[in-house]
């Protein structure tokens, strides 16, 4: 499903400025996480974790790992891939930032008997809000320059149960990849 970006991100805007919620957002913080993946023509499950750290009030440092086990043609194959990066963000509101990520990526396919592997830059630009005091939304599209990997758009929510926890999930879709997380976070300060 194709959705337009300038949509979701006005909904994010609106829904950020018109709710009360708290007034920080965090990016400081380690994700856990199961991931489904569809690569076509295959689809398989994992997991994920991701972290990022708040270097100071709009600059963060971010990476994730992931290992993906698909089956395609009864032929099962290892998918894992990484990123490091650093981006910026920039608050709209109190409870809405703008986020701009560049990261440099690398992808590995191996099924036994071969191996592929491919790395490239990619590139982020999205929006997150805190919708209350415990639900947060997001939305991104996000440009990958590794072979068949290319632009996706993605989306989620976060439940906020205390100022450390929350529940997630998130969508990503693309025209030969889908990725869905669903996990755990970790936040912690880093002393701004």
């Amino acid at each position: 499903m194709k959705f337009s970006f300038a949509t979701l991100l006005a909904v994010l805007l609106l829904a950020a400025n018109v709710c009360f919620g708290k007034d920080q957002i965090d990016y400081s913080y380690v994700d856990v996480l199961y991931l489904d993946t569809e690569l076509e023509p295959a689809d398989g499950d994992g997991f994920a974790v991701r972290g990022s750290y708040g270097f100071n009030e709009n600059v963060h440092f971010l990476g994730e790992i992931t290992f993906t086990d698909i089956s395609a043609f009864g032929i099962d194959t290892d998918f894992n891939t990484w990123r490091l990066g650093a981006g910026f963000h920039g608050g709209f509101s109190e409870r809405a930032d703008f986020i701009a990520e560049v990261t440099y990526e690398s992808a590995e396919v191996d099924a036994g008997f071969s191996s592929v592997d491919d790395s490239g830059f990619g590139v982020r630009l999205g929006a997150r809000g805190l919708v209350t005091e415990k639900f947060e939304v997001n939305g991104y599209i996000r440009h990958v320059d590794i072979d068949d990997i290319d632009t996706m758009f993605g989306a989620g929510v976060l439940y906020h149960f205390n100022d450390v926890g929350a529940l997630l999930f998130e969508y990503e879709t693309g025209d030969d990849l889908t990725n869905i997380y669903i996990g755990g976070r970790i936040s912690f300060s880093p002393g701004f």
